[in-house]
């Protein structure tokens, strides 16, 4: 038996009855032909090339390695359905990378250092793009400094995870992309972004009147622009140490805090530093819901662990005890607290 003839049998066993192939003419539309039609033609040499296998891997079987963005507040449960429980809540526009296959409509991934489990029908695929890792290709070559200790994210939100928190001082280099307030950044060979208004181009000297230590004096929106109408990043309990950068803008101060820099109503903030015994050290009795404000109704951040040690305000409003975990500041039933 020939080599075209041994071909020929070997593709007739291995695709379906009627195919679709490419021959070597000039015709631009495949044809539809049987599976003694194909061998023939094989055998003959009007093929170019055996078609790959038409097989597919089944739905629950391929892999869905990747980036992904949430698309609203999801639970991160501990296995792939909605019976098993909630190990936290991953904010909206989230980052996240997952690894493995798909099961029961869920999908593998790690928040916050806790492994676990998220619904594919809040999640959508994210390649990168503007709003994740900046354009390498981007011209890098100005530097800037550091005003103040701010985090070093790989996204442009403050959302985003974050690679590592630059100390003030730090020189980096800075793109030209600017996305939602941050700038891309390369420091070190990293990539990110940081918030454009931390960012002192060419390394320059501090605004006049910066550095000055202070606390926040009541409950204050932490915004990223000086307007009352721009997005608050959170709200910073009462006892909050902050650092003033030394620029002002109307009813605004701007202030850093370990990670973060943004702006406050200047009536909230006091300089020195912050009294004896305006935060205080409390451990969650039961596992919390944490909110935007001191309310049931108000924006969910995330959840705080039973057990989990945390820094807070010393009063309560509304039945709820600002509280500072894990860089999120928000509001929890003061009811399940206690001094830690």
């Amino acid at each position: 038996m020939d080599h075209h003839r041994k071909v020929a049998l070997l593709a007739a066993r291995m695709i379906d009855d009627n195919v679709a192939v490419e021959t070597m003419d000039r015709d631009t539309t495949p044809r539809t032909v049987t599976r003694r039609r194909f061998a023939g033609m094989v055998a003959g040499g009007a093929i170019a090339a055996v078609a790959a296998l038409r097989a597919a891997p089944s739905a629950g079987a391929r892999q869905a390695v990747g980036y992904y963005r949430t698309t609203t507040a999801v639970n991160l449960r501990s296995g792939a359905g909605t019976t098993f429980s909630v190990l936290a809540v991953i904010p909206f526009n989230s980052l996240l990378t997952t690894t493995g296959a798909a099961q029961n409509g869920f999908l593998s991934t790690r928040y916050n250092g806790i492994s676990g489990w998220v619904s594919t029908s809040f999640l959508t695929v994210s390649n990168g793009g503007s709003s994740d890792s900046p354009d390498p290709y981007q011209d890098f070559s100005r530097t800037a400094r550091v005003s103040a200790a701010t985090n070093f994210r790989y996204g442009a939100s403050t959302q985003s995870s974050v690679i590592s928190v630059l100390a003030g001082g730090t020189t980096v280099n800075i793109g030209t992309q600017v996305v939602n307030g941050f700038r891309a950044v390369k420091y070190n060979g990293q990539l990110g972004w940081m918030i454009d208004g931390a960012l002192v181009p060419g390394g320059g000297t501090p605004p006049p009147g910066g550095g000055v230590a202070s606390y926040i004096n009541a409950p204050a929106n932490f915004r990223m622009d000086p307007s009352y109408s721009n997005n608050v990043i959170r709200v910073l309990p009462t006892g909050t140490a902050v650092t003033t950068t030394g620029n002002v803008s109307g009813d605004f101060v701007q202030v850093t805090t370990p990670g973060d820099i943004g702006w406050v109503f200047k009536g909230l903030v006091t300089a020195g530093p912050v009294p004896g015994g305006t935060s205080v050290s409390y451990r969650a009795t039961a596992s919390l819901n944490l909110r935007q404000q001191a309310s049931a109704t108000s924006a969910l951040l995330g959840v705080v662990p039973s057990g989990a040690v945390f820094n807070g305000a010393p009063t309560s409003s509304n039945g709820y005890t600002s509280i500072s975990y894990r860089g999120v500041t928000g509001y929890v039933l003061s009811a399940y607290l206690v001094r830690a």
